[in-house]
């Protein structure tokens, strides 16, 4: 299942939620692991700057979730290669900055995430997706769904990175 960032707050992942029912507010958050009991979240950390903290909502969902990613950067689109984010936002972000923000500054149009997205997913290739933690977040990623589904083929090695030489 995917959410969108604001939706967040409407989910329980305890699994002591459904039986919670003396807590008026749990009632109303929808039981994440009554849809799969394997749960990964991958959410934008929302910093401006490197020693903001991380919001409680987000912190909470991430101690009771299977899994988690919490962006190193604001944004998940904080780690497209500058190359790739020069066509997409029309600058290369920063490890803080806004994806919509830049977008709007140097295109003069709202961001369409869906349309960022897919322009972003064409221009990543093996060789230049290698940012930040990026590589070793998919890695647990892909590990955690693999243990979930153990019939299914170990996934191929993840590409290694380029490494100049000049």
């Amino acid at each position: 299942m995917e959410y969108g960032g604001r939706c967040l707050k409407h989910f329980d992942f305890s699994a002591a939620q459904a039986e919670d029912l003396a807590n008026e507010d749990a009632l109303w958050l929808l039981p994440a692991l009554s849809i799969s009991r394997n749960t990964y979240v991958v959410m934008d950390s929302e910093k401006r700057k490197g020693t903001a903290d991380i919001n409680d909502t987000k912190l909470a969902a991430a101690r009771k979730a299977g899994g988690r990613w919490i962006t190193a950067g604001r944004e998940i689109e904080n780690y497209l290669p500058p190359v790739v984010a020069e066509v997409v936002f029309g600058k290369e972000l920063e490890e803080y900055e806004s994806a919509s923000v830049a977008h709007k500054a140097q295109k003069g149009t709202e961001l369409d995430k869906k349309k960022a997205a897919t322009e972003a997913t064409r221009l990543l290739t093996q060789h230049n997706w290698h940012q930040r933690d990026l590589e070793e977040q998919v890695r647990l990623l892909v590990d955690a769904i693999t243990g979930w589904n153990p019939v299914h083929r170990a996934p191929r090695d993840l590409p290694k990175p380029i490494v100049d030489a000049g």
